[in-house]
């Protein structure tokens, strides 16, 4: 009887060596997070601070009331995830939640804007699924869990009951797509709203589809949470006021690629109604805070230009873009 092959499993390389042929590319030596943790900007500065590494590989939930930036801030960074030359995909399960208009705000052309309009949940996630599997580098919005309808409830009549359909399938979707976007350095933002929590466990609020969306996400904002409070921003033109935006807060509530980073920080953030977020009134208040502009009652002073107001010195960066990227280039330096 030939003597068994006996190995010197004292030489971790020559384990190495047998794992690869045995597990392929699913076993690995050393970690590399250069692509993992190469950020895909908000478009808010402030929130990108707090986040300290925005929208890193993996899965990440924005979550809270109606019109609180939700959507703004996916489509921003649709937006900054396209200028890296990566492939992305809006998937509207809200149909028609977003029209030229929309788009156009924060500076995507209507015509290159992707976007899959599912005839059911399990349309929607298996189509996400398939985007992951064949794309290096995929960038998907999903929006919104609140809108997913599963095949069997649409089957259904409209007195028939079912419960916990869509918190199941959205379970299985995450932990079949989570493995595939961590092989292909995927990203997956997922919108979901808040509801009344009817049971007398937990607290008053609950999100929709189930409590496995909160372990899977690697990072969670929630929107205009606790007290923060949707604000809105005026202009006067002479003695009219308009209505041109408004101010709402953004909370961290889960950081784990970052080490848990900015955990409970809330920060408040510019929405502009033209013009997505309004980041030239972030500028002028960082810029401010930071000493990059100097404000003296009400008077603010950028190297030999002084305005007279806040509005003043946001219509010069309106006007100048490359005042605009001085201040910020400025504030991001000071920023990191």
């Amino acid at each position: 009887m030939a003597k068994k092959k006996e190995f010197d499993f004292s030489d971790a390389s020559l384990i190495d060596d047998i794992l690869r042929k045995k597990y392929g590319a699913s076993y690995e030596v050393g970690i590399d997070s250069t692509i993992d943790n190469e950020p895909v900007s908000t478009g808010s500065i402030r929130l990108d601070m707090a986040l300290r590494i925005p929208f890193p590989v993996g899965v990440h939930e924005l979550y809270g009331a109606n019109q609180s930036g939700k959507t703004t801030t996916a489509l921003h960074a649709y937006k900054n995830a396209t200028e890296k030359g990566w492939y992305a995909m809006y998937v509207d399960l809200e149909q028609p939640a977003l029209d030229d208009s929309s788009v156009e705000r924060v500076g995507i052309d209507p015509s290159t804007f992707r976007r899959y309009r599912p005839t059911s949940g399990e349309d929607a996630c298996e189509f996400v699924l398939d985007i992951f599997k064949h794309r290096e580098s995929a960038f998907v919005v999903f929006d919104s869990v609140g809108s997913l309808v599963s095949g069997v409830d649409l089957a259904k009549q409209m007195d028939e009951n079912s419960m916990g359909i869509e918190a199941k399938l959205m379970t299985k979707f995450l932990k079949k797509v989570g493995n595939v976007i961590g092989r292909n350095h995927g990203r997956l933002i997922i919108i979901n709203q808040i509801r009344d929590n009817l049971s007398s466990y937990g607290g008053h609020e609950t999100t929709p589809g189930g409590n496995y969306i909160k372990h899977a996400a690697i990072s969670r904002v929630r929107f205009a949470g606790g007290t923060g409070k949707i604000r809105a921003i005026v202009e006067k033109d002479g003695k009219k006021e308009k209505i041109v935006g408004y101010m709402t807060t953004a909370t961290i509530i889960k950081n784990k690629r970052a080490g848990g980073s900015g955990v409970g920080q809330s920060v408040d953030i510019p929405i502009y109604s033209v013009g997505g977020f309004y980041q030239p009134l972030e500028l002028v208040q960082l810029g401010s805070e930071l000493g990059v502009i100097t404000k003296n009652t009400s008077w603010f002073i950028y190297g030999d230009e002084k305005y007279h107001g806040e509005a003043a010195v946001l219509d010069a960066m309106m006007n100048n873009e490359e005042l605009f990227k001085e201040i910020r280039a400025k504030v991001l330096d000071l920023c990191e």
